[in-house]
């Protein structure tokens, strides 16, 4: 009798570790159930680990740079996941996160700019624990509409337009200067604006769901 082969995807996430933590999904060729495990002592037990739960839900903030292939692998996982018996739920539980990073990384800048931080922009991680900085660039108003027009995340405060990827929360540049962003693009709240009609139906969801019970239900499954 034949044997299924089983595929195995690899990640290594940065942990309270000192090294990056290893982080398995896998599954038999002809089959939906997906496995999955962690090197942190809570994946060790057999317990809920946040590591395995980052990159199901698309956080890719401490993904580690030894990984390999991490984007194709990440979209191997998303495919098993929407394949498997929680599909429907995946694809919901996917558009909400969505909903939530956006709502997230929007009161982090609008907090950055209250304070008046403009040289060097600061904000804490809330799922690292740690301060994080980042030099402003000054991006060209051709640039910017670039990235206006390819869907990416924009966040205005005080005559900045911040320009992010909602995934990994990356900084591309800011645009300073007078510009009307309600004529060019969707607003999703008082100072984030998008092109993107994923983000916009992703925050619209968001603001329709409680989270918390999202989150819940998802751990549960992970069990």
């Amino acid at each position: 009798m034949k044997e299924n082969k089983e595929k195995v995807l690899v990640f290594y996430v940065k942990g309270s570790g000192k090294k990056p933590y290893r982080v398995a999904f896998w599954k038999e060729e002809n089959s939906r159930d997906i496995h999955s495990g962690c090197g942190c002592p809570a994946g060790k037990r057999m317990q809920y680990c946040k590591h395995r739960f980052q990159l199901i839900e698309g956080d890719l903030t401490n993904l580690d740079d030894s990984t390999e292939n991490a984007k194709e692998k990440l979209e191997i996982l998303y495919n098993w996941l929407e394949d498997s018996d929680i599909g429907d739920f995946f694809e919901e539980f996917i558009m909400a996160k969505t909903g939530e990073k956006i709502q997230n990384l929007a009161n982090k800048v609008n907090f950055i700019y209250s304070k008046d931080i403009l040289e060097r922009v600061e904000y804490k991680h809330a799922v690292k624990k740690k301060l994080y900085t980042f030099d402003p660039i000054e991006l060209s108003l051709k640039k910017f509409l670039k990235f206006l027009e390819n869907g990416y995340l924009i966040i205005e405060s005080k005559n900045h337009y911040n320009v992010f990827d909602v995934n990994d929360e990356f900084y591309y540049g800011s645009f300073k200067g007078d510009f009307d962003l309600s004529k060019n693009a969707n607003r999703l709240k008082l100072n984030a604006y998008t092109c993107s009609e994923h983000l916009i139906e992703a925050f619209n969801y968001f603001n329709m769901i409680n989270i918390s019970e999202i989150n819940q239900k998802m751990k549960e499954i992970m069990k």
